[in-house]
């Protein structure tokens, strides 16, 4: 895998959270945003942020998740395993983690 690349981390990520692989997948998506501040590219952030606070949910870490949408815009919303929104995480944090 090339080491510099964030479009190999980001597809392995999504890959991983398909798996339920969850840990695995927020190690991926965080190489992605380290990798996009590398190569002063927006390209995968969104993305890489609303996978990773998909998956904090998931693993009851809703601290983590709220502070990746802080990242994720309104209006931009992605499939993770189901169409989720900036929204939906943040309604998934308030509801589960009660």
């Amino acid at each position: 895998m090339c080491g510099n690349e964030p479009d190999f981390f980001y597809t392995r990520g999504r890959l991983l959270f398909e798996e339920t692989r969850y840990r695995d997948a927020v190690s991926d998506f965080t190489k992605v945003i380290e990798l996009c501040d590398y190569h002063s590219s927006d390209y995968y952030r969104g993305g890489a942020h609303i996978f990773r606070a998909d998956a904090y949910v998931r693993l009851k870490e809703f601290d983590k998740a709220k502070a990746d949408c802080k990242h994720v815009k309104d209006d931009k919303p992605i499939w993770t395993d189901k169409l989720r929104t900036r929204a939906d995480i943040l309604a998934d944090c308030v509801v589960k983690g009660s």
